[in-house]
């Protein structure tokens, strides 16, 4: 007398079965993505900050830097009378 174990599987039952574990990993692989969506978000939003951190940096060295040209051009032109 067979199984449980040994019993032949009918179409039905694979299907019902197959269709669970394709549900299970769709459901596995929407949690994948939520987090993965997540934590680049989070990265996003990190390096953005950073980001307009050394904008407004560079921005200030900038006006620094025209006024330092400014004062050395205003120099050469009086050394140059």
């Amino acid at each position: 007398m067979p199984t449980n174990q040994d019993s032949p599987v009918t179409k039905a039952e694979l299907k019902t079965e197959l269709g669970a574990l394709e549900e299970r990993v769709l459901e596995r692989m929407e949690k994948v993505e939520t987090n993965l969506l997540r934590a680049f978000r989070n990265w996003a939003t990190t390096a953005e900050t950073k980001l307009k951190v050394n904008d407004i940096l560079v921005r200030s060295f900038d006006e620094r830097l025209n006024a330092v040209e400014e004062r050395m051009s205003e120099l050469e032109r009086r050394t140059t009378k």
